[in-house]
């Protein structure tokens, strides 16, 4: 069962009287791959896809066994409003991350972005928080609680890369693009930032994991929808509280969310197993269960490009996947640490490539197209697109490459996931 969090109030229920009890029927957030906002930084489309490797890699290595270190990188930004100007803004979607923060003026010291900055004192609708208000809570990683005999609540970020963030814990209002729907939340109101981590793509993080702290909590949607666009496209939509029918919708199923007391706030699914071409990966079914130690289990990550299994697993896919392309051998190029299976191919198609499909129990599966399996470095150059674990517990981490062009529907109150395969 997933993890409810019963001891914390919905945080925007606070000082402005937030009605959770009649959520809207349906509000859109438009939802977009980073690359749409980089500027021209790279020489060719090796560097480009090398570089979104390094962020991966780098970011990767301490997320998950330590709260207080985080991502500062990922894949998709949603387009939002802020203050009370309803200011556009892109916030990373992040469903691994618990707070919600972006930059404001004034500042010390901020990363470049290329939206217009949040000026805290032209938006008529921000608070700061006192150091005394319930949600100024010093237990958790991310808030320091007052400092300095100061009566405001201070925040800090520290990414596991040294770059951070620092500011103070204020309320003000969110809107959608139109504004017809808006809504008051508790965020870091970033001050103090420093390192080169944004590269102009986006202004902060929106925090989509399973905890109070976090936007569709905190404005009371039980129920979001989301679906990751390729980078050649002109992005998807994000939905909170009622979601539309999509077409083909009967082909859509549904997977229970499962619970691990070690990552409370991670969205977990029910796996089965992994075949490709067909033939089933031969992995012990304990490999895909949470144990008592929190250990194992297969999650949803979307601030994570590469899918991630624990070593043992991943080398047992590799092997698998290695004997079924039998029409290539693996290049003795070594193009990136972190992908060990790469081929040179004559032309640029991957589709003579075998497909990987992903069980959930009672005959559902997501079948991956070599697209989905395989990554891009250059022309004519490929490799598999998962990798090994070794630096964190073992779990299986599935990556925006892997689910990309599927529409993935969490509902906390029914505790499952409703898969939509290529509906973006």
């Amino acid at each position: 069962m997933l993890y409810m969090v019963t001891n914390t109030l919905p945080l925007s229920a606070a000082n402005h009287n937030a009605s959770l009890s009649s959520p809207s029927p349906t509000i859109m957030f438009p939802i977009y791959h980073i690359s749409k906002f980089l500027e021209t930084n790279y020489t060719n489309n090796e560097s480009f896809s090398l570089a979104r490797l390094g962020r991966d890699e780098t970011t990767q290595a301490t997320r998950y066994p330590n709260t207080t270190l985080l991502k500062s990188s990922g894949e998709y930004v949603v387009e939002i409003g802020l203050g009370s100007e309803g200011l556009l803004a892109h916030l990373l979607f992040d469903t691994g991350s618990t707070f919600m923060w972006w930059q404001c003026l004034p500042s010390s010291s901020c990363f470049k972005q290329e939206d217009t900055f949040y000026d805290s004192e032209l938006s008529g609708t921000y608070q700061e928080v006192n150091c005394f208000d319930e949600v100024c809570n010093i237990e958790l990683p991310f808030i320091d609680g007052c400092l300095d005999e100061e009566e405001v609540c201070n925040y800090k970020i520290q990414y596991s890369d040294n770059r951070r963030s620092i500011g103070i814990m204020a309320n003000d209002k969110v809107s959608n693009e139109d504004g017809s729907w808006s809504e008051y939340v508790y965020f870091g109101c970033g001050r103090n930032n420093t390192g080169d981590a944004f590269h102009g793509t986006y202004s902060g993080v929106l925090g989509f994991a399973f905890d109070p702290y976090s936007f569709p909590f905190q404005v009371g949607a039980t129920r979001f929808s989301f679906c990751l666009d390729s980078i050649e496209n002109d992005g998807s939509a994000l939905y909170l509280h009622k979601i539309p029918t999509f077409q083909n919708d009967d082909v859509a199923f549904v997977v229970p969310l499962r619970h691990s007391s070690t990552r409370p706030q991670a969205y977990y699914l029910g796996f089965k197993g992994i075949t490709i071409a067909g033939k089933k990966v031969p992995i012990s079914a304990n490999k895909w269960k949470i144990n008592s130690a929190g250990q194992y289990g297969v999650m949803i990550d979307s601030g994570t490009l590469i899918t991630r299994f624990p070593g043992e697993v991943y080398e047992e896919i590799r092997n698998q996947f290695v004997k079924e392309v039998w029409a290539y051998e693996p290049s003795s190029n070594k193009v990136h640490n972190m992908l060990d299976t790469c081929y040179e191919i004559d032309g640029d198609s991957v589709d003579d490539f075998p497909t990987m499909s992903f069980h959930f129990g009672d005959g559902m599966a997501i079948r991956l197209n070599p697209n989905h399996i395989m990554y891009r470095i250059r022309f004519g150059m490929y490799c598999l697109a998962f990798a090994a674990m070794h630096q964190i517990e073992p779990v299986t981490i599935l990556g925006s490459h892997q689910i990309q062009g599927t529409r993935i529907t969490v509902d906390a109150v029914a505790q499952t996931v409703r898969i939509l395969p290529h509906q973006c």
